[in-house]
C-alpha cells in the first residue's frame, strides 16, 4: 500500500508543474494557493510513509534551510514592508516553493524515480509551447487572451514572453539530453526529439534575448559535463530540427503578429503546422538510425572534447550566459512603454536596448539606503514609484538577486545565497557520482538561474517548478543512503510545519473565496438595491475575510460596498486607516478619491488623486461605484 501511495505522490509531483504552467503559470493566487496546499499535503504524506523525509547531504540541508529562511525572512518584512498585499503573495510563492523542494528530495532518492524527472519537465516545456502555440497554428479553433505589451510576441500561457522562451530553452535543453542519453529506449528519446521543432519555434517567436542566449550556454554546457558522441549528435540535432519552423514562422506575419485574416491566419498556420510534423518526423528518424548505427557499441568520452578543450567549452558557455548581462549594462535605455523596438521580430534580436539598467539602478539605490533588512517584500514597486523614472509601469526589479538585495537586503541575500551555493554543491556531489543523471538537471538549473538574474521569472512557478524537479534531483542524488529505521523526529517536524504551511494557506483561500462571495453579492446588490440584510451579509463576509487574511483587498472591497450603500464617510474613514498600514495601495487611494468625491470633499479628492497619479502616472482611475 505504502509503495502505490510513494507513486501516487511521485506521480502528482511530476505532473504538477505542467498542469500550474498551462493554469496561467500559477501567477495568480487561487491556483497559487491551491498548488500550495496541495504540495503541503505531499509533505505530510512523504513524512508518514518514508523513513527519512529530511535531507541528508551537507548540500541538500544548505539549500533547503536556505530557500525556508528567505521565505521566513519574507514573512517577518511584513512588519516595515510599505506593500502588504504584495508580500503576501510572495509568502504564498515561497510556501509552494519550499514545499515542492521538501516533498520532491525523498521521493527523487532512487535512481528509477530521478529519471523521470527530465521526461517530466519536457512535459511541462512541450505543453505550455503547445498551448501557447495554438491560435497560431488552428486560429479558427483556439484564441487566447491578449497579455499586454506582448504586440504579437508569444506569451500565453505563462502570461510573459521571455518566460515562454526560457521555458522553452529549458525544454530543448533537457531534449538535447534525453536524445543523447544511451541508457534511454530508442521510443523515448525519438519522442524527446518531436518535442524539439515545436520548443524552437515557441522560443523564436518569443523574440527573447535572454532565452536564446541561455539556451546557447546551456547546450555547450551539455557538451561539457556529457562529452561523449552521442551526446554532442543529439546536441546537433535538437538545433537543426528546430532552425526550418522558425524561419517559417518568423517570415509570416500572421504567425508573428497576429496579423491578417481569418484565411490568412489559417493558411499560415497550416503551412507552419506541416513544417512542425515533418520536421517533427525527421528528428524521430534520425534518432532511429543514430541508434542502428551505432548499435551496442559502448560510448567512449569524445576523442575532441580533450580535457583542455572541456575547459575552454565551460569558459565560453561562462561568457554566453554572462554576455545578457553586459548587453543590458551597455545598452541603451528606452525610457518608454512600448517601442518599435519591441514589436516581435527577428530585428529585436540585434539590439540592445533595454531598461533593465533603469530598474537595477533603483534595486541598488534602494539596498543602499536598506542594507540590512531590505525595503520590505514587494517593495520594489513603491521604491520604483519614488524614483527618477516613476512614468513608467514597473512593479519588478527584473532580477531575482538585485530585487532580493532592495527588499530583504543582506538578510535576504544571505538565505537565498544559501539555496544557490548549497544546490551547486549538491550539483558537483551528483555530477561526480552519477554525470548521466545530473548533468541534464544541472545544465537545466544553471540555465533558469542565469535567466533569473535578468528577468522575474521567480514569480512565475510555471517557470520555476520544473527548475526545482531539476535542483530537487540533484540534491537528492547527492544524499547517502537513508537509514534502516525511521526517524521518528524528523518526521514529526516535517509533519508540524506541513500542517503550519498548510493551515496558512488554508486562510488565505478561505478569505478568497469569502471575497469572491462578497464581490457577487455587491453586483447582485447593484441590480436589485441595498438592504440592510444585504449589506450585512457583504459586510459579514469581508470583516471575516480580513480577519482569515489581513490584507488590503477585504477592506478595499467593503469600502466600495460603504460607498454604494450611500456611506461615503464611513468609506472615508476606512481607506485613511488602510492607506496608514500600506501607502503604496494605488488601488486604495483611487477608492479614496472616489469616496472623498462622492462625500463633497472635493480638496481631499484632489489630495487623492495626487497621491494616485504618483503611484501609477500612466494609468488612469476608472470609475467606481
Amino acid at each position: 500500500m505504502s509503495r502505490l501511495i510513494e507513486r501516487g505522490q511521485l506521480a502528482i509531483l511530476l505532473l504538477g508543474p505542467a498542469v500550474i504552467a498551462l493554469c496561467g503559470g500559477g501567477y495568480g493566487q487561487k491556483v497559487l494557493l491551491w498548488s500550495g496546499i496541495a504540495v503541503w499535503s505531499l509533505v505530510i504524506i512523504g513524512a508518514l510513509i518514508r523513513r527519512d523525509p529530511l535531507p541528508g547531504s551537507f548540500g541538500a540541508r544548505t539549500a533547503l534551510i536556505g530557500l525556508t529562511a528567505l521565505g521566513v525572512f519574507t514573512a517577518i518584512s511584513l512588519n516595515w514592508t510599505p506593500v502588504r498585499s504584495g508580500a503576501k503573495i510572495e509568502i504564498e510563492r515561497l510556501l509552494l516553493y519550499v514545499g515542492a523542494l521538501t516533498a520532491a528530495i525523498p521521493a527523487l532518492r532512487s535512481r528509477s524515480s530521478a529519471r523521470l524527472v527530465e521526461p517530466a519537465v519536457l512535459l511541462a516545456s512541450a505543453a505550455t509551447a503547445l498551448w501557447g502555440m495554438s491560435e497560431r497554428l488552428a486560429p479558427s479553433l483556439f484564441t487566447l487572451g491578449s497579455t499586454p505589451y506582448a504586440r504579437g510576441r508569444l506569451a500565453e500561457p505563462l502570461g510573459y514572453w521571455n518566460a515562454v522562451g526560457g521555458l522553452s530553452a529549458l525544454g530543448l535543453v533537457i531534449t538535447a539530453r534525453i536524445v543523447g542519453d544511451r541508457e534511454r529506449s530508442t521510443l523515448t528519446r525519438a519522442v524527446a526529439a518531436i518535442c524539439a521543432p515545436l520548443l524552437g519555434c515557441s522560443l523564436w517567436l518569443s523574440y527573447s534575448r535572454g532565452s536564446l542566449a541561455a539556451l546557447a550556454g546551456g547546450l555547450i554546457l551539455l557538451a561539457v559535463f556529457v562529452p561523449q558522441r552521442s551526446q554532442l549528435k543529439a546536441i546537433a540535432l535538437t538545433i537543426a530540427v528546430s532552425i526550418p519552423a522558425a524561419l517559417v514562422a518568423d517570415r509570416s506575419d500572421a504567425i508573428r503578429l497576429l496579423s491578417g485574416t481569418g484565411n490568412t491566419r489559417n493558411s499560415a498556420g497550416i503551412i507552419l503546422l506541416v513544417v512542425l510534423t515533418g520536421m517533427s518526423a525527421v528528428a524521430a528518424a534520425a534518432v532511429v538510425i543514430l541508434n542502428r548505427r551505432d548499435g551496442s557499441a559502448i560510448d567512449r568520452p569524445s576523442k575532441h572534447l580533450n580535457p583542455r578543450f572541456r575547459h575552454i567549452a565551460a569558459v565560453i558557455a561562462a561568457v554566453v550566459l554572462v554576455a545578457p548581462i553586459v548587453g543590458i549594462l551597455a545598452g541603451t535605455p528606452t525610457k518608454s512603454v512600448a517601442t518599435n523596438d519591441s514589436i516581435a521580430g527577428s530585428s529585436r534580436l540585434a539590439s540592445t536596448d533595454s531598461d533593465r539598467g533603469l530598474y537595477w539602478e533603483v534595486a541598488t539605490d534602494t539596498f543602499g539606503k536598506n542594507l540590512i533588512d531590505g525595503a520590505g517584500a514587494a517593495s520594489y514597486r513603491f521604491s520604483w514609484a519614488q524614483g527618477p523614472y516613476a512614468r513608467l509601469p514597473v512593479t519588478n526589479a527584473h532580477s531575482l538577486e538585485l530585487e532580493t538585495a532592495s527588499e530583504l537586503g543582506l538578510l535576504g541575500l544571505l538565505a537565498l545565497g544559501m539555496f544557490i551555493c548549497g544546490s551547486f554543491v549538491a550539483g558537483r556531489r551528483s555530477l561526480r557520482r552519477d554525470p548521466g543523471l545530473a548533468a541534464g538537471a544541472a545544465t537545466g538549473g544553471l540555465l533558469i538561474l542565469a535567466h533569473t538574474a535578468i528577468d522575474w521569472d521567480w514569480q512565475i512557478p510555471g517557470l520555476i517548478l520544473p527548475a526545482l524537479l531539476l535542483v530537487a534531483l540533484l540534491l537528492a542524488s547527492a544524499e547517502p543512503p537513508p537509514p534502516d529505521s525511521r526517524r521518528l523526529p524528523a518526521r514529526l517536524l516535517i509533519s508540524a510545519v506541513a500542517v503550519l504551511a498548510g493551515l496558512w494557506l488554508w486562510h488565505d483561500w478561505r478569505a478568497v473565496v469569502l471575497q469572491k462571495e462578497a464581490s457577487t453579492k455587491i453586483e447582485a446588490a447593484r441590480i436589485l438595491g441595498f438592504t440592510p440584510e444585504r449589506y450585512a451579509a457583504i459586510d459579514s463576509r469581508l470583516r471575516a475575510a480580513g480577519w482569515l487574511n489581513p490584507d488590503s483587498a477585504p477592506t478595499r472591497t467593503r469600502a466600495l460596498a460603504m460607498m454604494l450603500d450611500g456611506r461615503p464617510n464611513e468609506a472615508v474613514t476606512l481607506l485613511e486607516r488602510l492607506i496608514v498600514d500600506d501607502n503604496a495601495d494605488y488601488y486604495a487611494y483611487a477608492l479614496l478619491a472616489n469616496a472623498y468625491f462622492q462625500a463633497g470633499n472635493h480638496q481631499g479628492f484632489l489630495n487623492a488623486e495626487r497621491a494616485m497619479l504618483l503611484l501609477r502616472p500612466l494609468s488612469q482611475r476608472r470609475p467606481i461605484g
